[in-house]
């Protein structure tokens, strides 16, 4: 049913791999980075390397918050250097959504300028 659509899920905490848990059994094609390896996705698929869970995502759902420091992506179950937000932002195609929780007001901007709609889940 929703077999063709792509999201993206990256870092966060054991919300984000409960989401990936959920999205990707009711049929969303699921992309999980930066989660921790003990978290149950379901059938989601852990991907290794970020660029693959952002190119060609109709949608990436980013953590609550987005970030803790303005600069990189809040990954606390990650093993590893947090990616830079401009990063995220370069990797993702045009009309992608990005969703996340409290996301910097420059975020928002840089990422309408490269034509990405941005929701978030914090002030809805």
């Amino acid at each position: 049913m929703y077999d063709n659509i792509k999201i993206g899920i990256l870092g966060g905490d054991m919300r984000q791999a409960v989401l990936a848990k959920r999205l990707s059994s009711v049929g969303f094609e699921v992309a999980v980075w930066g989660t921790g390896r003990n978290c149950d996705i379901g059938k989601a698929v852990r991907i290794t390397d970020i660029s693959s869970a952002i190119r060609s995502a109709d949608a990436i759902v980013l953590p609550l918050p987005v970030s803790r420091d303005g600069v990189t992506l809040n990954c606390p179950l990650y093993k590893g250097d947090s990616p830079r937000l401009s990063e995220i932002l370069e990797l993702a195609e045009a009309d992608t959504v990005l969703l996340g929780g409290k996301i910097d007001r420059a975020f928002t901007m840089k990422a309408t300028k490269k034509q990405l709609s941005v929701i978030d889940y914090f002030e809805c």
